[in-house]
């Protein structure tokens, strides 16, 4: 079975040995940048629900802290009637 092996010169089998090398180094690298754009955008995601999260936060707090009767009435003309 290993007998053709023996019949290529050890020459084209190191230079082979170095291409596949190369190729594995090259795909490495790439799978190592795509990991970390995933990441990246994995972290802006996470900070851009963060800022939501405050937002609302906010919005509710400003809500609760309002002790105006009037808001009902002045909150209607914006809202739809459906």
């Amino acid at each position: 079975m290993g007998g053709w092996l023996a019949l290529i010169p050890w020459r084209v089998k190191v230079a082979a040995v170095a291409a596949a090398a190369f190729v594995l180094g090259l795909l490495r690298w790439r799978s190592a940048a795509v990991e970390q754009a995933l990441e990246r955008a994995r972290q802006e995601q996470e900070t851009h629900r963060l800022n939501a999260i405050m937002d609302a936060q906010k919005v509710k707090a400003d809500v609760e802290t309002l002790d105006d009767v009037g808001l009902a009435a002045r909150a209607s003309q914006w809202l739809r009637k459906d």
